[in-house]
C-alpha cells in the first residue's frame, strides 16, 4: 500500500499527479482485502492504464493494479484468462493453439478486465462475442455470470448493480492453424502500425465511433490533424488519437483538444461524439 502516489507513470497518456492510495496486491485474496479495507474511498481497477484520462489535481481515490494478482492463463477447451493479463500476451497465447479469431486482440492496448468492461473490439471483432461465461467480485462476494446477466453494446457493458470488478473470464475461440493465426496477426498489427501512432503517449482511440462512421475520419476531414493546444495534440497520423507530446502536457491540455474536437464535429456533422476514454476527477 502507498499513499499520495505518483500516477503518471501508471497510465499510457503519462498524466495525472497523485492519487490517495496506490495497491498493487499480489494475489486474489489480497486483492479482495484491500478492496474492503478502503472502501470508504472510490476504487480505481488499473490494468494497463490505458484508455483512462487522470486529472492534474491529486485524485482522492484507491488505485489497485490488477497484473500481479490475476496473472494466470490456460487452454482446456475453453480458455481461461485472469483480469490483469494484457491483451497482447492473451492473443499470442491462442494464436499459438491457431486461434485466427482472437488475433485481433493484439492490436488493443490494455488488459482482459479492461476489454470486458468496455467490450473492447477491433476490425469487427469485439470480445464479449466470445464469452461463455465471467467471474466477477460483487458486494456479496466472488460469482460467476453468464453473458446474459448483462447488457452488452458498442463500447459499452452493463451488469449487475452490485457488480464491483471482472476477475477472469472463460472464452470460446476455435482452434485451428497457428501458422494462418500468426500470418493474421501479422497483418493487423502491421495496419495498426501504420494508421495509428505508435511509440507515442496517447492512451488509445479517445472517442466512440459513430455508428457507420469514423470519429478519426472526420477529425481529419476537419483539418484537425496536428492541433495543438499546450504540450497537447491531435496526432497527425490519426484523428482520433491525442498525444503527449515529451510527456510534457497536462490533464487540461488534452481536455481542451477533446472538447475543441467534440464542438467542430457537432458544428459541421451534428454528431455528439461519446468519449471511449474513462475520466477520472
Amino acid at each position: 500500500m502507498h499513499v499520495n502516489y505518483p500516477i503518471k507513470s501508471l497510465n499510457s497518456w503519462r498524466l495525472g499527479d497523485r492519487v490517495r492510495y496506490f495497491s498493487q496486491p499480489q494475489s486474489l485474496e489480497a486483492l479482495v482485502s484491500l478492496y474492503e479495507q478502503y472502501q470508504h474511498v472510490p476504487t480505481i481497477w488499473l490494468g494497463l492504464g490505458s484508455n483512462i484520462l487522470f486529472s492534474d489535481d491529486v485524485l482522492n481515490a484507491h488505485i489497485i493494479r490488477t497484473n500481479k494478482a490475476l496473472s494466470v492463463m490456460s487452454f482446456d477447451q475453453y480458455f481461461y484468462v485472469e483480469a490483469g493479463v494484457s491483451l497482447a500476451k492473451f492473443a499470442k497465447f491462442c494464436m499459438k493453439h491457431g486461434c485466427v479469431d482472437a488475433v485481433f486482440l493484439a492490436g488493443i492496448p490494455g488488459t482482459i478486465g479492461g476489454a470486458l468492461a468496455m467490450n473492447a473490439g477491433a476490425y469487427k471483432y469485439e470480445i464479449w462475442q466470445h464469452v461463455d461465461s465471467v467471474t466477477v467480485l460483487t458486494s456479496k462476494g466472488i460469482r460467476t455470470l453468464l453473458p446474459s446477466d448483462f447488457k452488452i453494446g458498442y463500447r459499452c457493458v452493463q451488469g449487475p448493480k452490485d457488480l464491483i470488478c471482472f476477475l477472469s473470464a472463460k472464452l470460446s475461440f476455435i482452434p485451428s492453424c497457428a501458422l494462418e493465426a500468426k500470418k493474421t496477426m501479422k497483418q493487423f498489427l502491421l495496419q495498426r502500425n501504420t494508421t495509428q501512432p505508435i511509440g507515442t503517449f496517447n492512451c488509445g482511440s479517445v472517442f466512440r465511433n459513430p455508428e457507420g462512421q469514423s470519429a478519426g475520419k472526420m477529425v481529419d476531414q476537419l483539418g484537425l490533424l496536428g492541433y495543438q493546444v499546450g504540450m497537447a495534440r491531435v496526432s497527425p497520423k490519426h484523428g482520433n488519437f491525442i498525444e503527449n507530446i515529451q510527456g510534457k502536457a497536462t490533464s487540461a491540455d488534452v481536455r481542451q483538444i477533446i472538447q475543441f474536437i467534440k464542438e467542430q464535429v457537432f458544428a459541421e456533422y451534428g454528431i455528439q461524439l461519446q468519449l471511449e476514454v474513462k475520466v477520472y476527477e
